[in-house]
């Protein structure tokens, strides 16, 4: 499935992130939700004669940073 990375930086420190397929990360998104920051990731590959689709909402706050919200693998 050879994933991709994507990079976080948040002041001085810079979170690395394997997702995704073919080597590139899946499409996401920065929102705001009742005054608190996510990251939204809905991607979807082909593997094995199926097609698999996911969503993945990482929180971007201090008191749970990069901790998953929602995961629909």
């Amino acid at each position: 499935m050879c994933p991709g990375y994507i990079l976080i930086e948040k002041g001085n420190t810079i979170d690395t992130l394997k997702m995704g397929s073919w080597g590139s990360p899946p499409p996401f998104e920065k929102f705001e939700y009742k005054k608190r920051n996510f990251l939204v990731f809905n991607s979807s590959y082909f593997m094995g004669g199926l097609t698999e689709s996911y969503v993945y909402i990482l929180s971007l706050d201090q008191d749970n940073y990069l901790q998953p919200s929602l995961d629909s693998q």
